[in-house]
């Protein structure tokens, strides 16, 4: 009996487990079907606004982009053509100066030129070009005011032969107008500039200036047509300016325009978008319901997905943002690890997210914490393929504990590795970058084992991420205690670079320079030292707070600060009446370069005569690398130190790669050879054979010879021997300070 009433309730517990199995996929069939026609319904009448907004942000940022360029052109224009060098009224000045500015202007300057009253082009190379037709230098003659641009939006260029838009300046000196400075920008770099917008095909977009005339159309037979507004547009209502209008305006068929007006000049963007394009883009109905369907199913799983990763957060395992370890539970997993396999070779890594603040700010925190879950997701599938266990620790710093066998495999691996998720890591099509450090956890014995801490290997690796800072070619670096050494070294020496400027803890250094012929003092080469109060530094060499200086920039100011106390060192000798031979001082790459030179040959100009001593007792040393490859800029550099008085020398000639090619092709007047030259002491013959041939070749070129690092007698009689002109070195001095250095002058002075 009993067993007929439990078969009963087992056949009356499984139908009443299908009855409400069924009710509960009734209800939710009920409810997808609800929510798939309400989604569907809600997509038909969004689809319009959706294709509105894509327009509204087209012709917004066309607009801001157009409004950047011309206010950068502007701007350009005003600080070149404003500089003191410009206060003259002679001729061959202005073309000088003009000539100068070529190599530093921005590209997108097809013409930049300065025309006078009558409208001749002084400064074109073809200087029989007049502009006095263009109706905007004709406005400026007719009401010239100061500071004040004129710009032609519409204008055909003579120049270039093409459709641009001319910019003019006027030019004053006082009160009187002298001339007219103008540039020319291609209507074309409109176009580039709507094409590097990525447009999309269903997006016509153009430029309107001024006069309504359409100066720019992604379709160029609309070009330099009039723009018709619709009717019931009102461009001084905001809200029409934001809004929608369906009208035959110029183009073909019913269009909707959306219009962006800029703050320069009364210029408007427009972006047309077809009405066919909106009603090509609606999706079946019976689609979208299969679409949205399935997301729902997918959207049911995640959910489940999400419950049981939550149940796994809540005992502290996992972090909830990303879902990987949590920094502490990585902590005492790997601290087990280490200290129970303590004859193996580990590796620990922290690596964190190139530029994620930018993109915190560009795109807000939400995209970010997105870019930050995408990195853990694949970064975890690395790191569980090489089976080693990983850690988010905080914002977007992670770590990670790898097992290796051999280090040379591992790194090959391992950079192959970082590779594949630097090209995975993309969100909203733009790519996001990782940068890694790593330390190498070698075997220890089993009484070491117990002092292995992950947090000591994990601030290792940070310091070592830290090296790499910004070099985007570098993905990761290794941490060695001799890097770390020499890196706090470098940041002491940071931290007190401003208190040694204010305790003028900077000094200069004196080497003579001997004639061979008469071995008299010619002169000196300038050199700095620093002696710095912190006893953890002392008296420091060249070589040891240099290279820190030119890495972060320092080394400019530092230059400026030899050159004073150089000039002050001259003028004062000379006031004194003493015996002056000409110093040589050195000027550091980073000044010769096509955008820092102008300003810098000002400031050294300034400062050079605020001393008012003769060029003669100056002389201009370069690196042979100065040029980074572009002689004909260095030949500019050099022609610019000749027309100030200076002499130039090349310093450390032979280092290079093209050294005998720039000898012949640079107007230098001294050369000064590298002294490893003379240190080869392995084939002393081929030595021999080629500093005799680099002395006469610069003899034949007419050039003064120069040896540094001359220590013995027989390397100053060798030199002696083939016609070197002059040598520096220990075997007659070391550099000096100013006190000795008098001294050596008085006594070895030639009379």
């Amino acid at each position: 009996m009993s067993r007929k009433i439990f078969k009963k309730l087992y056949i009356t517990g499984r139908l009443l487990n299908r009855i409400i199995t069924f009710v509960i996929v009734v209800i939710c069939s009920i409810f997808i079907y609800a929510v798939v026609n309400y989604i569907i319904n809600f997509f038909g009448t969004t689809t319009s606004y959706l294709y509105e907004q894509n327009a509204h942000n087209v012709s917004h940022a066309y607009a801001k982009l157009t409004d950047s360029l011309v206010g950068t052109t502007k701007a350009c224009i005003k600080i070149l053509a404003t500089d003191n060098q410009m206060n003259t009224e002679k001729t061959e000045d202005i073309v000088k100066y003009f000539d100068g500015l070529r190599i530093c202007i921005p590209k997108h300057f097809q013409t930049f030129e300065y025309a006078d009253l009558a409208g001749n082009l002084i400064t074109l190379k073809n200087n029989s070009v007049n502009i006095s037709e263009y109706s905007g230098f004709q406005k400026i003659l007719e009401n010239p005011v100061k500071d004040e641009f004129l710009i032609d939006s519409s204008a055909y260029s003579i120049i270039l032969n093409k459709n641009c838009i001319i910019f003019y300046y006027p030019h004053f000196i006082g009160d009187q107008l002298k001339g007219v400075v103008i540039t020319e920008i291609p209507i074309e770099l409109f176009q580039k500039v709507a094409e590097d917008m990525v447009v999309s095909d269903y997006n016509r977009i153009c430029l309107v200036n001024e006069k309504n005339v359409i100066i720019y159309h992604s379709n160029p037979k609309y070009m330099y047509r009039n723009f018709v507004y619709p009717e019931s547009y009102d461009e001084n209502s905001s809200e029409d300016r934001l809004k929608m209008f369906e009208d035959n305006i110029n183009f073909d068929g019913k269009n909707y325009i959306f219009i962006e007006k800029m703050p320069e000049k009364n210029w408007k963007t427009v972006v047309v978008l077809p009405n066919e394009t909106i009603n090509k883009t609606y999706i079946s109905i019976n689609k979208m319901r299969f679409i949205i369907i399935l997301i729902l199913c997918v959207v049911i799983l995640v959910i489940v997905i999400m419950l049981i990763s939550f149940f796994r957060i809540i005992n502290g395992k996992y972090d909830s943002s990303t879902c990987v370890y949590s920094q502490e539970y990585f902590e005492k997993r790997a601290n087990k690890i280490l200290r129970k396999n303590y004859s193996k070779r580990y590796i620990v890594i922290a690596g964190d997210i190139r530029g994620i603040k930018f993109i915190n700010q560009d795109k807000g925190l939400e995209i970010g914490n997105k870019v930050i879950a995408s990195f853990a997701q694949i970064f975890k599938t690395f790191i569980r393929k090489n089976k080693g266990i990983c850690a988010h620790s905080y914002a977007d710093h992670f770590y990670a504990l790898i097992k290796i066998d051999s280090i040379c495999e591992a790194i090959d691996s391992i950079s192959h590795e970082f590779r594949i998720i630097d090209r995975r890591i993309s969100f909203e099509n733009f790519h996001v970058y990782a940068k890694y450090g790593l330390t190498i956890v070698n075997p220890s014995s089993q009484y070491n084992a117990a002092k292995r801490n992950i947090k000591q290997f994990i601030g290792q690796a940070v310091f070592a991420k830290s090296l790499i800072k910004t070099n985007i070619n570098k993905s990761f670096e290794f941490y060695s205690s001799k890097i770390e050494e020499k890196v706090r070294h470098e940041q002491l020496i940071e931290q007190e670079i401003e208190k040694a400027v204010m305790n003028d803890e900077f000094y200069v250094v004196y080497q003579p320079k001997i004639n061979l012929k008469t071995e008299k003092i010619i002169g000196s080469e300038a050199l700095v030292r620093w002696h710095s109060s912190n006893p953890m530094l002392g008296l420091l060499s060249p070589g040891s707070f240099l290279p820190v200086f030119e890495k972060n920039g320092f080394i400019e100011e530092l230059d400026f600060i030899v050159y004073e106390k150089v000039f002050k060192f001259i003028r004062e000798q000379l006031d004194l009446k003493k015996s002056v031979v000409p110093i040589s001082i050195n000027i550091s790459r980073v000044h010769l370069s096509k955008t820092k030179f102008p300003g810098f040959i000002s400031r050294f100009m300034t400062l050079f005569n605020k001393y008012e001593i003769p060029a003669k007792y100056v002389e201009i040393e370069i690196l042979e690398q100065s040029s980074g490859g572009d002689s004909d800029f260095l030949i500019i550099v050099i022609d610019e130190f000749h027309r100030n008085g200076f002499s130039v020398a090349m310093d450390d000639f032979g280092s290079g790669e093209s050294s005998l090619n720039m000898l012949n092709t640079l107007p230098i007047d001294i050369v000064k050879f590298d002294q490893n030259f003379l240190n080869n002491e392995k084939d002393y013959e081929r030595t021999v054979k080629i500093v005799s041939t680099l002395v006469k070749l610069g003899k034949q070129l007419k050039k003064v010879t120069i040896f540094e690092g001359v220590e013995t007698e027989e390397q100053k009689n060798f030199l002696k021997s083939i016609g070197c002109d002059i040598v520096q070195g220990y075997f007659y001095s070391k550099p000096l300070k100013q006190a000795e250095y008098e001294n050596f002058v008085e006594s070895h002075v030639e009379i």
